[in-house]
């Protein structure tokens, strides 16, 4: 049992300490929504008697003779042995000798979605399985799960809804509209799906989305709530730990935070993301030594994550290790170049190495890709004042102060 937490030392120079999720930013948290599939793989194509003739085409030597069924049955059991491409090619047998049979598409759309991503080729089966039969929900599902695996949020949205109205107790299309939506900032409607989907079919990881959502509202009391549901439901649910310590840590609860991302931890020991969570826990409760360890593992784990760099250069800064900060803050402009809240602690993290000029231009590059940011005006009138421009110097800070910039007392 630890003791209480620490209060969290000021931070040295001018950089702000600032916990958001939507922006990458001082201690970014990180995370993802977990994405309903249906059917499982046990779902198996219905039997559907031929009353098509075979093509000329040839079937593999020593199955001329297999009738529609037994090519469904040959590639439901293909399936079940995750023999992709034996499956695929027994439902192509399917509808090469039954080219109507929009259950066969369907399925084989679903193996190239799941079992090989072959998303165009999933997309293309999809459409055909819904141009048979235009009331077939599930089609309608898969395939809004295919354009939303595509990033064709807008397309997804359409076919989930499509999927409702013909099936309006479908528990996992309202789930996935919920994250259709949120990608499409409705996070109110995501709120309302996942809400629906709860009262559908109350299974962990509803519970777990719309606790996700309320978090990113800044819910914390509800989005916990929902989180130890999920956990409850699931109690190995490694991404729920990791959420709910995100959570406790924007109420200040470090210790239950730190405890949470730990469980994350020993559910999944490669879990960079709790690993940099947990960092951020102890970093906000004073423990900068535990925090760099824990940044340590997460780089080391996912290499190619700016928010762990970024954090790692806050817990190096507030240690003053200036230098060390500000290769970390290279490599994640490196990796996120787009991103004002970097260039801004670049720039002060030179600024304390007196590096003047050099603050001024992170600080020009921040204001370049967010022009109304009044705390990286107060930033450089700071850095211009140091440099001696002083006419600069006031007029960034009475930017600033006309932006709603409000001076630490």
């Amino acid at each position: 049992m630890r003791g209480h937490s620490r209060k969290k030392p000021k931070p040295s120079g001018y950089g702000r300490l600032i916990l958001t999720l939507s922006s990458l930013a001082t201690l970014a948290a990180i995370s993802v929504f977990v994405y309903q599939k249906w059917p499982q793989w046990s779902h198996a194509v219905p039997s559907e008697p031929s009353t098509s003739e075979p093509s000329s085409s040839s079937p593999p030597a020593g199955t001329e003779n297999l009738t529609v069924q037994q090519w469904v049955n040959r590639g439901n059991a293909a399936l079940q042995k995750r023999d992709f491409n034996l499956a695929i090619s027994s439902y192509s047998e399917a509808i090469r000798l039954k080219p109507d049979f929009a259950a066969a598409f369907y399925q084989r759309g679903l193996v190239r979605e799941k079992g090989q991503h072959d998303l165009d080729g999933a997309l293309a089966d999809f459409n055909d399985a819904l141009r048979l039969n235009p009331n077939f929900a599930e089609a309608f599902f898969e395939r809004g799960n295919t354009r939303y695996d595509k990033e064709n949020f807008n397309g997804a949205l359409l076919d989930y809804n499509e999927a409702i109205r013909l099936k309006p107790d479908f528990a996992d299309a309202f789930a996935n509209r919920g994250l259709a939506r949120h990608q499409a900032h409705d996070l109110s409607g995501a709120i309302q799906d996942f809400s629906e989907a709860i009262r559908l079919k109350p299974d962990a990881v509803s519970f777990y989305n719309r606790g996700k959502e309320r978090l990113a509202q800044g819910s914390l009391d509800g989005a916990i709530q929902d989180l130890s549901e999920a956990i409850r439901r699931k109690p190995d649910f490694a991404d729920a730990f990791n959420d709910r310590a995100r959570a406790r840590t924007e109420k200040r609860d470090f210790d239950g935070a730190i405890d949470d991302a730990s469980e994350a931890i020993r559910l999944n020991p490669n879990f960079a993301a709790a690993f940099n969570n947990r960092g951020n826990a102890r970093n906000q409760d004073g423990d900068l030594d535990g925090a760099l360890r824990d940044y340590n593992e997460a780089i080391r784990l996912a290499s190619d994550t700016p928010a762990v760099f970024f954090n790692r250069g806050t817990a190096r800064r507030e240690k003053g290790d200036l230098d060390g900060a500000l290769q970390d803050y290279d490599k994640a402009i490196k990796l996120k170049p787009g991103d004002a809240l970097i260039f801004d602690n670049r720039g002060n993290t030179r600024l304390q190495k007196g590096d003047a000029p050099g603050a001024i231009e992170d600080f020009d590059e921040a204001l370049r890709l967010k022009p109304d940011d009044p705390a990286v005006y107060f930033d450089r009138s700071n850095a211009r004042r140091q440099k001696g421009d002083t006419a600069g110097a006031q007029q960034d800070y009475e930017q600033a102060i006309r932006l709603g910039y409000k001076p630490e007392k």
